[in-house]
């Protein structure tokens, strides 16, 4: 296997001899002064830097300009990424870019882990109560709920899928209607009042939708398997 030094003196010479010539002289000024930038004490540091490299100023421009005409060389020579083989990609993976199924969920939320609390179900059932005679759920939730990120919203958790929460808790979201708080339900994280207030089902983005990232992938792929 031929080392990263043994490619790009490949790259190189395959370079000088075809003759690539590219006006680079924007990009050579922008890195030159972002690799000076990152000497934050000035001339002094960058000189002790240069000088324990045993390098010149000179010869760390003459790098930045080879790099960058190899850069530009190895541009020229990669095909661009058409529709067609972005389409090809979709049809062929489409399944791996299925939206998941969101729901928009709000929570009263009791932990199991206070000390001297190992059973809450009946503060739970009883949060529950007053929900029933009409206590609204986000000032309950502001009021009873121990998720401190949430209480403060509602309740509110925002939108959520599985694979992103606990299956466990998960399960008893996707059972909800929407609209309707659940009755007092019990995860390995604790004691729960669910509320669902929206709920998306799964699809599959179309193509237009990821186009972009498709190209930008296939690109990415080409560059790391192209060999010169």
């Amino acid at each position: 296997m031929k080392t990263r030094l043994e490619e790009d003196a490949r790259l190189r010479m395959q370079r000088l001899t075809a003759g690539s010539s590219s006006d680079i002289s924007e990009e050579v000024r922008d890195e030159l002064n972002f690799w000076e930038e990152q000497f934050h004490l000035g001339d002094a540091d960058r000189a002790e830097r240069l000088a324990l490299q045993r390098l010149t100023k000179s010869d760390m421009r003459q790098s930045i300009v080879k790099d960058l005409q190899d850069g530009a060389f190895l541009e020229s020579r990669l095909p661009p990424i058409t529709q067609e083989a972005a389409r090809g990609w979709y049809e062929r993976h489409k399944e791996e870019l299925r939206i998941p199924a969101r729901h928009r969920v709000h929570h009263i939320f009791l932990s199991r882990h206070v000390p001297n609390k190992p059973d809450r179900s009946a503060e739970i059932r009883s949060i529950h109560a007053e929900l029933q005679r009409g206590t609204a759920f986000g000032a309950l939730a502001a009021k009873r709920s121990e998720d401190a990120r949430s209480k403060v919203l509602g309740g509110d958790l925002g939108w959520i899928s599985a694979g992103r929460m606990p299956e466990d808790f998960m399960t008893q979201v996707e059972k909800l209607p929407v609209g309707k708080a659940g009755a007092p339900v019990e995860t390995k994280l604790g004691w729960h009042l669910l509320l669902v207030t929206e709920r998306r089902a799964s699809r599959l983005p179309s193509f237009d939708e990821v186009s972009e990232e498709i190209t930008a992938l296939l690109d990415f792929e080409q560059r790391t398997r192209f060999k010169p």
